[in-house]
This record gives C-alpha cells, sequence and structure tokens, in this order.
C-alpha cells in the first residue's frame, strides 16, 4: 500500500466516522429538544399554578382589606358613642368628693338622709 493508498483509505474512514457522528448529533439534537419541549410544558404548568395561586392571594389581601374598612368605620362610630358617654360621665373622684360635700351640709342643716 502507498501512501496515496493509505491516505485515501484514511480519509475515507474519517468520512465514515464523521457521517456516523453527525448522524449521532443529529439524534442527540432531536433528543435534547424533545427533552427541553416537555421541560417548557412543565415549567408553563408550574407558572400557572403559581399565577392561580397569586390571584387567590391578591383575592384574600381585597377580603382583608374590606374587613379593615369595615372595622375602621366601626371604631369610629365606638369612638363617638364613646365620646359622648364621657361627656355625660362623672369621675368617681368627683362624685366622691361631691359625695362628702352634700353628707358634710346634710349634717349641718340637721337633715337625715336615706343614706
Amino acid at each position: 500500500m502507498t501512501i496515496d493508498g493509505l491516505a485515501l483509505a484514511v480519509s475515507g474512514q474519517i468520512d465514515g466516522l464523521a457521517l456516523a457522528v453527525s448522524g449521532q448529533i443529529e439524534e442527540l439534537a432531536v433528543i435534547v429538544s424533545g427533552q427541553f419541549e416537555r421541560l417548557e410544558t412543565k415549567v408553563d404548568k408550574r407558572f400557572e399554578e403559581v399565577g392561580k395561586h397569586f390571584e387567590y392571594i391578591a383575592k384574600q389581601f381585597e377580603r382583608i382589606h374590606e374587613d379593615i374598612l369595615e372595622l375602621s368605620s366601626k371604631t369610629g362610630f365606638l369612638d363617638r358613642e364613646i365620646s359622648a358617654i364621657k361627656h355625660h360621665l362623672v369621675y368617681k373622684e368627683d362624685f366622691d368628693d361631691l359625695a362628702g360635700r352634700v353628707k358634710y351640709l346634710e349634717k349641718k342643716m340637721g337633715v337625715v338622709s336615706g343614706k
């Protein structure tokens, strides 16, 4: 075998090997592409689930906000009612002081009270 013959034989083997490797690379590309498509489907589905969960959470926050507004309205009403009660309220210290004065005056005037 001559060098030219050897070169031709090696060249043919290299071409055959390149063709085989090329075919295997194409098969691998198809497999990888399929895996990426399945992964994309899974990721899309998961994002949809997460989106639905966030929608649910947003609705819950809306309800909480409405409840807070309602409670705020009710506490405002209670504040006004308490203020009105305080307006008519006599504190115990003031009442005891006045009761002591009335008792003293009754004693000085000779009035017998019911207590």
